[in-house]
């Protein structure tokens, strides 16, 4: 039978375009911020911000939110290319940056030679510039910055002098996104400019930012805002980091710099601090022997120790729990004797054992928290993540050293020794001591 085929149209109507909504914020540094240029680890005086880098921000801080309630990381995948964009869709949010207000980046540090040092002899000191001179604790967490010591020789050549950075900055974010996915692209928003940052080294505080109009008005309006991100049903078993651990505030005080430090103090203490991470100095005077295994691991897995490190047989020597804080570790002992064995030699560092990574990024992030008033209190997020299966330890690109079974990041046994840093915790995990460790020193834990 025929059929009635519909005559064609003159002509083709457009089909008419997504309404989108544009929203702008003004965001400010907050702190220094390092890299963030096309070169990796320097900035950019003509582009300091890169719409990309923000993406790939936003991006991750949507899949530690909203994207944690997803089941599977293939819902997450979909779910994230729906709104993000991928190979084969067009993003649905536009990114633009406007109007960038930074100055010329300049040197965090820098060498002086010091000619009556070592008996007349001379050496190099590293002396930091403002704002981290005036910061006590800050440059434990801005070695990958400080570059290279120069030979014992006033005229040598600074061949890797410390990093530049931008003290200050500011910009205008503009978003353009569907309605439907505001409150997915406002959540990532507020998380990034929160618990995030720009550049390089941000999990330790590095880039942090404020947004007047975003910014949590004061600690309890931050922990009711925690509240609303973790309403939803999270998958407490996801394989990506989420925002579903720990959240703790420290002391409020009115400067960022000082909110920061105070933080990164404390990691600091945990660490290294004498009668915690570290014996009181011996006699003659000098450096205690550190609390944690990783030292007697290294030299009993190498076989190198110098004869003034005798065994300390109390403290294990299978066990890196300070991985827990992210991956690699790089291993430097200063005794004749101890790991690399030759001065020459490369120093051993510690990987996480993975098909396609050689890094694991900390769970743990430490920074200032601005308020909306003004005021700032120092910042302490442990992600939820999964820790490796299991370490390897290597002497420079080539040389894998056989690990012993059984080597341990986390286990109970390792609260329990003399002394053990980890000795308040049920698990025996860094990351729980450090939390713990807070607690102690007037930090309040929040949630999520």
């Amino acid at each position: 039978m025929p059929r009635n085929i519909p005559q064609c149209p003159d002509r083709v109507q457009a089909q008419e375009p997504a309404r989108l909504l544009h929203r702008s914020w003004r965001i400010e540094l907050v702190t220094p911020m390092f890299g963030g240029g096309v070169v990796a680890g320097e900035p950019d005086r003509d582009m300091p911000v890169r719409a990309t880098e923000i993406r790939g921000q936003l991006r991750f801080w949507w899949r530690a939110t909203r994207g944690a309630q997803c089941r599977s990381c293939e819902e997450l995948r979909d779910l994230e290319d729906d709104i993000w964009g991928s190979t084969e869709k067009a993003s649905r949010v536009i990114v633009r940056i406007e109007e960038p207000n930074f100055p010329e980046p300049q040197s965090c540090a820098e060498y002086n030679w010091e000619p009556n040092a070592h008996g007349g002899g001379g050496r190099w000191r590293l002396r930091w510039r403002e704002p981290f001179r005036s910061c006590r604790n800050t440059p434990y967490v801005l070695f990958p910055f400080q570059g290279k010591q120069p030979p014992p020789n006033r005229n040598a050549r600074i061949e890797s002098p410390p990093s530049k950075c931008f003290a200050k900055g500011s910009f205008k974010l503009v978003l353009q996104y569907p309605k439907e996915v505001s409150d997915d692209v406002l959540t990532a928003l507020r998380a990034w400019l929160w618990f995030g940052g720009l550049g390089a080294r941000t999990r330790r505080g590095c880039g942090a930012l404020w947004c007047n109009e975003l910014a949590p008005t004061d600690s309890e309006d931050f922990q009711r805002a925690l509240t609303r991100m973790a309403s939803a049903e999270r998958n407490s078993s996801a394989s990506w980091p989420t925002l579903a651990r720990d959240v703790l505030v420290g002391p409020k005080g009115n400067d960022p710099l000082k909110a920061w430090d105070h933080v990164i103090g404390l990691l600091k203490e945990l660490r290294q601090g004498i009668g915690v991470g570290r014996n009181p100095r011996g006699n003659p005077p000098r450096p205690g022997r550190s609390r944690w295994p990783e030292a007697e691991s290294v030299r009993e897995i190498t076989g190198f120790r110098s004869a003034a490190r005798p065994r300390q047989p109390h403290i294990p020597a299978d066990a890196f729990p300070r991985a827990d804080f992210g991956l690699p570790i790089v291993f430097h002992f200063k005794d004749r004797g101890d790991p690399p064995g030759n001065r020459n030699a490369d120093d051993f560092t510690l990987y996480p054992r993975l098909e396609d990574a050689d890094r694991m990024a900390s769970p743990l992030i430490l920074k200032p928290l601005k308020f909306k008033n003004g005021f700032a209190v120092p910042l302490i997020v442990v992600l939820q993540t999964a820790l490796p299966s299991s370490v390897e330890l290597r002497q420079g690109n080539e040389r894998t050293v056989k690990m012993p079974p059984g080597v341990r990041i986390r286990h109970p046994d390792l609260a329990n020794y003399q002394h053990s840093p980890l000795r308040n915790t049920k698990s025996g995990s860094a990351l729980e001591a450090f939390v713990e460790f807070a607690q102690q020193n007037d930090y309040r834990r929040l949630g999520p």
